[in-house]
């Protein structure tokens, strides 16, 4: 499909493809050959026409998934997701603008989300008895989330194992309602199917049978999902195959599940959540490994084989260590090591209504409305859309993001882009960037440059961008040049000193990101470096009293910095927003010269909202970054002579950081803690 989009500086007209929807028929051809169907084409059918049944079946009709792949239509974002997954794309790398009445259901959900996740069963009852009553009208997903998000709060509540299977049955029969008379090989699946066929088939008596758990992890094997996508559900399957062969007592060497093939699995599970920075059953995964190498190494030692056992051991010993960094923060934290719910399934965190972000960033660029709507649409038409009385037509809406500057597609990647194979290069180069691993950063960016088109604004502002931080980063350009570069790349679709004055925001994520990356280099006493925390906390204010608290990772990240400054508060759990107003007024009455003193205290206990955020969501990206951190200014607490709060062991914090480093393979991190540890005189 072509749209017409009016150029943001000249106003010429210019065509371009809708993105996601060759995306979503690129996965399709992608996907169709990797399944390779064996079944019998019948008369009629070609291998494709089939491959599309069966990746439609029990969602809708093959009309509605060709509609999608030429971009005649949209689809309620539940749908749009399932395609997306049974495709093998994990639906939370995507950026999502939904139309007001979507995003009110996306965020209804997301408020219970977050209840189940922080073990407030009561509450998350009152909410999705809410949701029943507005959004369970006869569509199949909405019905299914439904019936998965009650089965979580039963589970959190004690109900009895049977009681839960029947839920799952149910819901998982709405959309496979052949699941337990086909084999997986024959169907297509999404990550929120399998996981109801993992939570039917342990609720059994008997914890399930090894063989169905098998089953699973053969699907996921051959069926080519993305890395992410795997994270949230092969682990999952690893260890309930464990649990199953261990309570069947069926682990014999000379039986199918000998300790070799299963430690395989483990192995294996525990790479894919160390590859993707996620934690999903890796406590769980961490013990059984460690159970089944001790008892190899023993089984070893009797039979004389002392050089091959001490090929284990140091295994056996890093496996511990990881087992002991875990335990020691969720311990901390008085948070469950153990993974309780699988809300990460449905949890997406870049999402907004497209009618509030019309009228926000034209608002915010000063533009009048006829400014925008000239030669797009009607001013009749932009003033509903703004006012949220009408949902926006998919072809108005891209002239009029284009229009402000952002990108004009609904739906997309970090990249905007057709092929998969870049999306999934953008998400290894973020990886190695967060390794400081910049020779293989610049390796992959430059294949991207050459499979991404460079003409989508969008694309070039993102790789401009990872090319000056890596540029600065080696040492290559000084501060002055640094800082003129990033303007410019924020300023190919926002002025600077926009972000600075008064009134509502809103950024891309890669605004945000140019914006974060100038004020590490701003003086952080400057007024430039407070009006942008300002800004930042007034954005992310929103989201808080609404109660998209799912976000506490990235959200509070940045607010860390502001508390630090401006916090005066014991119990910060309870910080709400005429609290952090109120510290706008207070802090025009504080001495500048103790700000990096007395705010010390504070600024740990709201970094352990974050540290809880990313415990509770079973991520851990930056999680060793806040542990250091909270190591440091404990130390800056002991040289300055503050004795509030508690004293931590500096050893042990050290040691802890530098094993979740290892963990996560920031070996950058990992190599500052163990010169810190070397500085105490201890030695790891």
């Amino acid at each position: 499909m072509l749209y017409v989009i009016g150029d943001n500086e000249k106003g010429n007209v210019r065509f371009m493809k809708n993105q996601f929807n060759l995306l979503v028929r690129r996965l399709c051809d992608k996907f169709s050959e990797e399944m390779n169907v064996t079944m019998n084409v019948t008369k009629g059918f070609s291998k494709r026409s089939l491959f599309e049944e069966k990746l439609c079946e029990g969602l809708c009709s093959t009309k509605t998934l060709r509609n999608l792949q030429n971009g005649n239509r949209n689809l309620d974002k539940l749908l749009q997701d399932e395609i997306l997954s049974r495709l093998g794309a994990a639906a939370e790398e995507y950026i999502y603008l939904l139309d007001y009445d979507e995003y009110s259901r996306w965020k209804a959900r997301q408020q219970i989300l977050y209840h189940i996740t922080w073990n407030q069963p009561d509450a998350a009852q009152r909410l999705l008895e809410d949701y029943r009553k507005h959004y369970d009208t006869g569509n199949r997903l909405e019905h299914q989330f439904i019936l998965s998000m009650t089965v979580q709060i039963q589970n959190l509540l004690g109900a009895d194992r049977n009681r839960l299977l029947v839920l799952i049955e149910e819901a998982l029969s709405l959309t496979v309602p052949s699941w337990k008379d086909e084999r997986l090989t024959d169907l297509i699946l999404s990550i929120r199917e399998l996981n109801l066929i993992l939570e039917a088939e342990q609720c059994r008596d008997d914890k399930g049978r090894p063989e169905r758990y098998i089953e699973v992890i053969n699907y996921l094997e051959k069926t080519g999902w993305d890395s992410r996508g795997m994270a949230k559900i092969y682990p999952k399957a690893v260890y309930f195959l464990c649990r199953s062969v261990a309570k069947s007592g069926s682990l014999k060497e000379d039986s199918r599940w000998n300790r070799a093939k299963i430690l395989w699995y483990c192995n294996r599970g525990i790479d894919i959540l160390r590859e993707n920075e996620r934690m999903y059953y890796l406590w769980e995964l961490l013990g059984v490994r460690g159970a089944l190498l001790d008892e190899m190494q023993q089984e070893l030692l009797s039979q004389g084989e002392r050089k091959r056992a001490d090929s284990l051991q140091k295994i056996y010993r890093e496996n511990m260590e990881y087992l002991w960094a875990l335990e020691k923060i969720y311990g901390e934290f008085h948070l469950p090591k153990e993974t309780f719910h699988y809300c990460y399934l449905y949890i997406t965190d870049a999402v907004s209504c497209v009618n509030d972000v019309i009228r926000c960033r034209r608002k915010m660029l000063g533009m009048k409305r006829r400014e925008l709507y000239e030669n797009i649409c009607s001013e009749k038409t932009l003033g509903r859309l703004e006012r949220c009385e009408n949902s926006v037509q998919k072809e108005i809406a891209a002239k009029l993001l284009e229009r402000l500057g952002l990108s004009q597609e609904l739906v997309r990647a970090e990249l905007v882009t057709d092929n998969p194979e870049a999306g999934q290069l953008m998400e290894r180069l973020r990886y190695h960037e967060n390794r400081q691993n910049w020779l293989e950063v610049g390796r992959i960016r430059g294949k991207i440059e050459t499979m991404a088109d460079m003409n989508i604004l969008n694309n070039r502002q993102v790789l401009m961008h990872c090319e000056i931080t890596s540029q600065w980063r080696k040492g290559k350009l000084d501060k002055n040049e640094y800082h003129k570069k990033l303007l410019e790349v924020l300023e190919m679709t926002m002025p600077f000193p926009v972000f600075l004055k008064e009134g509502e925001k809103y950024l891309s994520d890669e605004e945000q990101s140019c914006v974060r990356d100038l004020m590490e280099i701003m003086d952080r006493d400057s007024t430039e470096y407070m009006l942008c925390l300002q800004q930042f906390k007034k954005m992310y204010d929103i989201d808080r009293k609404e109660g998209m608290r799912n976000m506490v990772p990235g959200m509070y990240g940045i607010m860390t910095a502001y508390i630090d400054r401006f916090g005066k508060y014991r119990n910060m759990a309870e910080l709400n927003a005429e609290d952090l107003n109120r510290a706008d007024l207070e802090a025009e009455d504080l001495n500048q010269a103790d700000w990096n003193t007395e705010d010390l205290i504070q600024a740990d206990l709201y970094s352990e909202i974050i540290c809880q955020g990313y415990l509770r969501l079973r991520r851990m990206s930056e999680l060793p970054y806040y542990l250091y951190y909270r190591w440091r200014n404990n130390r800056e607490r002991k040289q300055k002579g503050i004795l509030e709060g508690y004293a931590l062991d500096d050893t042990e914090e050290l040691a802890s950081c530098m094993v979740f480093s290892r963990l996560n393979r920031q070996e950058h991190l990992e190599c500052c803690c163990r010169k810190e540890l070397e500085a105490l005189g201890c030695e790891r």
